[in-house]
């Protein structure tokens, strides 16, 4: 059933179960006597499903948003090779998807409270502002025109390796998290996390290592994602709605 739909029965319950209802139909001393015992009780059991229910959205809507952002970090980097430049499709993708990294991140991050650990939750926000500043290096060879690496790192001089920098503790410490917390699938903690290791040795390698690190690490994000889903709602790694 739609969740939507679901709400409503909910609420249209909920207004049915205030009306008073009269105790085996009579009226003690002339009064019509409500019977309050099972109303405040069912009242109380819809609460806990609405607020189910949100918890089941939000967890579906990160799940979509991770899946999204997976997909287009890796499309983009593989654009790039492809091309062997920086094109204004691969680059608008790139940038739009580092931009929405430090939701879906920070998002995984809380849905796993309580019992993810702070230096997750600490790691989860520094590969944020890693990822933001990649996204203004994006934004900038957009704007700017730049069609080489070599070019982006001469006019950037520090930014590129210093998000890159905040990108592998952040996402490594958030991945560690992750894993010991074992609410999301433990694999795909450990493949964010080795993929970030990986992208960290091949800064200076040959493109098809770096994609293939980019791949790990976006393959990770995709399975995070995915348990979120309906589809893995029997997952032992879901994330329980009410957690």
């Amino acid at each position: 059933m739609d969740l939507w739909q679901e709400a409503h029965d909910l609420l249209d319950a909920t207004a049915a179960e205030a009306v008073p209802q009269h105790v085996g139909g009579a009226r003690i001393g002339g009064t019509p006597q409500a019977d309050c015992g099972p109303a405040p009780m069912a009242a109380g059991g819809i609460r806990t499903r609405l607020r189910g229910m949100s918890k089941t959205l939000r967890n579906e809507s990160l799940g979509a948003a991770a899946i999204l952002v997976a997909v287009g970090s890796f499309a983009s980097v593989l654009y790039v090779v492809l091309t062997d430049g920086l094109a204004p499709v691969g680059l608008l993708v790139a940038a739009l998807a580092a931009l929405a990294m430090p939701v879906v991140l920070v998002g995984l991050a809380f849905e796993q409270r309580p019992g993810f650990s702070s230096w997750g939750q600490a790691g989860a926000l520094v590969y944020a502002v890693g990822s933001v500043g990649l996204a203004f290096v994006a934004l900038y060879a957009l704007v700017a025109g730049v069609h080489d690496v070599d070019a982006l790192r001469s006019d950037l001089g520090d930014l590129i390796p210093a998000a890159q920098a905040a990108l592998v503790p952040g996402g490594i410490a958030f991945a560690g998290a992750a894993y010991v917390r074992n609410q999301l699938p433990r694999w795909s903690s450990a493949c964010f996390g080795l993929g970030l290791v990986l992208m960290l040795l091949t800064l200076d390698g040959p493109a098809g290592f770096a994609l293939a690190a980019e791949g790990l690490r976006d393959l990770g994000l995709l399975g995070m994602g995915l348990a979120l889903l309906p589809v893995h709602s029997n997952h032992p790694g879901r994330v329980a709605p009410g957690v």
